[in-house]
C-alpha cells in the first residue's frame, strides 16, 4: 500500500478519527488480527456471521499501531470510527487507486477467470510493473483489499471479478472503474442463483456498465452467449478473441503431458507458443491475454515470451508428477463445461490408465441434476478406466456414466474426501493419470495432499 496520512484516509471516508494524530503515516490495513504485522491498521469488517471488533484486542496484541472500527473503546495509538466497515474499505480503496492511477484491467466469466489473470500477468510483466488478484480475491471484500496493495510504481492493475448476483459487478466496478474489460464466457455457473441465462448474462453485462467511456471490452468469438455483450457494449471499442476472433489461435499438437503448441495470430503477425500448462482450454486462456496484451503495447515476441514462462495458480490444472501417478489437481472449483476441458485434457495424458476422481459442483440449482449426468456421459465417452466421486450431487455424475455405458465395477462413489481418503490407496495405481477436480467446497485438495506425501 502507498504511505498515507490518517488525516487523508479520513477525508477520503468520511470517517472520525476517535484517537491519534491525523498525521500518523499508514502503509498497510489489514483485515486478520491472525497476519498483521508490526505498524498495520487493523479493519474491523463486520459481517453477518462475524464483527472484526472481536478480534482488535488480538490485533493490537500481534503488533498493529491502530485500528478501524464502526464501534469500539478499546484504547490505542490510533483509533478510526467509520459508520460503515465495508463502505470504508470500499472507499480507501476507490482513493488510492485513483491517486496511483494505474491502468485497470478487468476480467470476469463463468469460468478461466483465474487462468486468465495469470497468463496476462505472465505476459504483461514483461513490460509493466503489475499487481494481480491473488487467491480468490475476487468478491466485495477481496478486490478492494487487492487495491490497497497497490505502489508508487504499480502500472497496471489486473482485477478478477467473481459474480453471485445482480449488482455485484455493478458494486466491484465502482470500486475500480476498468479501462479494459474481458468475459472469458458466459456458462450456466450461479444458475442457482440467478435462476436463468438471461439473468447470468445482465449480471455478467455489468462489467460494461463500469468501463471508462473510453474503454475496451474484449469477448469471446467463440461463445453465442457473448453476442447480447457486443449490443450492450455497441458504443465502446469491442474486440474479440477465440478461434474466430480478431486475434484467433489454433492448436497445433500436445506433447504426452496433455500441454498444446499453439498458433496465434494477432494483426498480420502469427506465431508458434508452447503452452507450459496443459489442457487445450488454456489456448484460448491464452488468446484471451493476447489480445489484451496487444492492445497494451506488447509485441507478439513479448507475448510468445510470457505466456511460455506461465505458471498458473495453485490447484487450476496444476501438473504434477509424484510416486509414479501423473496428477492433474483441478481442485480450486468447478463448473460443468471446465469439468468437460479437464477430462480432454486427462484424455489427452499419456498413462497406462486414466483415473477421474469427480466432486460436486455447486451452485446450478435446477439444473444440477441434469448437468452432473451430463459430465458422467462425458467421462463415459473418454474411456476413462476409473471414475471416482465425492459427494452427493456428484452421484448424478456416476448415473451419467453408467446410462452412457461404463461399467459399474469401474465406478465408486463417496459421501466427503474424508471416506474416499481410507480407500484411495487401493483404488490408485502406478503410472496413472489421476484428476482431481470439483467445487471449492468438496475440499479435494486434500485428496492431491495425500497422493503428494505418498512414498
Amino acid at each position: 500500500m502507498i504511505e498515507i496520512k490518517a488525516s487523508e484516509i479520513i477525508k477520503a471516508t468520511g470517517a472520525e478519527l476517535v484517537q491519534g494524530s491525523p498525521d500518523q503515516l499508514i502503509n498497510k490495513i489489514s483485515t486478520d488480527s491472525r497476519t498483521i504485522k508490526s505498524g498495520d491498521v487493523f479493519l474491523a469488517l463486520r459481517g453477518p456471521n462475524f464483527n472484526g471488533v472481536d478480534f482488535i484486542k488480538e490485533a493490537i496484541e500481534n503488533g498493529a499501531v491502530g485500528y478501524v472500527a464502526e464501534n469500539s473503546s478499546i484504547d490505542s495509538n490510533l483509533a478510526i470510527k467509520t459508520e460503515d466497515s465495508l463502505k470504508f474499505l470500499h472507499l480507501l480503496a476507490k482513493h488510492v487507486l485513483q491517486k496511483v492511477a494505474p491502468k485497470v484491467i478487468a476480467i470476469t466469466g463463468s469460468t478461466g477467470k483465474t487462468s486468465v489473470k495469470d497468463i496476462l500477468n505472465s505476459a504483461l510483466s514483461f513490460k509493466y510493473d503489475v499487481l494481480a488478484t491473488k487467491a480468490n480475491y475476487n468478491n466485495e471484500i477481496g478486490l478492494p483489499l487487492t487495491v490497497l496493495e497497490l505502489t508508487p510504481s504499480t502500472e497496471v492493475v489486473i482485477l478478477e471479478m467473481g459474480m453471485r448476483g445482480i449488482g455485484h459487478i455493478d458494486e466491484l466496478t465502482e470500486i475500480a472503474r476498468p479501462d479494459l474489460a474481458l468475459v472469458t464466457n458466459i456458462g450456466n455457473s450461479h444458475i442457482e442463483l440467478l435462476e436463468t441465462q438471461e439473468n447470468i448474462i445482465r449480471a455478467k453485462a455489468e462489467i460494461i456498465n463500469g468501463l471508462k467511456d473510453d474503454g475496451t471490452l474484449f469477448v469471446n468469438a467463440d461463445d453465442e452467449s457473448t453476442k447480447a455483450l457486443r449490443e450492450l457494449a455497441s458504443s465502446k471499442e469491442i474486440i474479440s478473441f477465440g478461434k474466430n476472433g480478431d486475434v484467433s489461435y489454433r492448436e497445433i499438437s500436445s506433447d504426452e503431458l496433455g500441454r498444446v503448441k499453439i498458433l496465434i495470430k494477432v494483426g498480420s503477425e502469427q506465431a508458434e507458443v508452447n503452452m507450459p500448462v496443459p489442457g487445450s482450454h488454456h489456448a484460448q486462456n491464452a488468446c484471451a491475454a493476447a489480445a489484451i496484451a496487444s492492445k497494451m503495447g506488447l509485441s507478439l515476441a513479448q507475448i510468445k515470451k510470457g505466456l511460455e514462462q506461465l505458471k498458473l495458480s495453485s490447484g487450476r490444472m496444476e501438473v504434477l508428477q509424484e510416486n509414479g501417478w501423473i496428477i492433474i489437481n483441478d481442485a480450486y472449483n468447478s463448473a460443468p463445461d471446465s469439468a468437460l476441458a479437464a477430462l480432454d485434457t486427462l484424455r489427452s495424458i499419456d498413462s497406462e490408465r486414466k483415473v477421474a476422481i469427480l466432486g460436486s459442483m455447486l451452485e446450478l440449482g435446477d439444473s444440477a441434476k441434469e448437468e452432473h449426468e451430463r459430465v458422467g456421459r462425458y467421462v463415459a465417452r473418454q474411456n476413462v478406466d476409473s471414475l471416482i466421486t465425492v459427494g452427493e450431487l456428484a452421484l448424478d455424475i456416476k448415473n451419467g456414466a453408467i446410462k452412457a455405458g461404463m461399467s459399474k465395477d469401474n465406478i465408486k462413489a463417496f459421501s466427503d474426501y474424508s471416506s474416499l481418503m481410507k480407500q484411495i490407496d487401493s483404488l490408485v495405481r502406478t503410472a496413472d493419470a489421476i484428476l482431481v477436480k470439483g467445487s471449492r467446497k468438496i475440499e479435494l485438495e486434500n485428496i492431491v495432499h495425500y497422493l503428494q506425501k505418498k512414498r
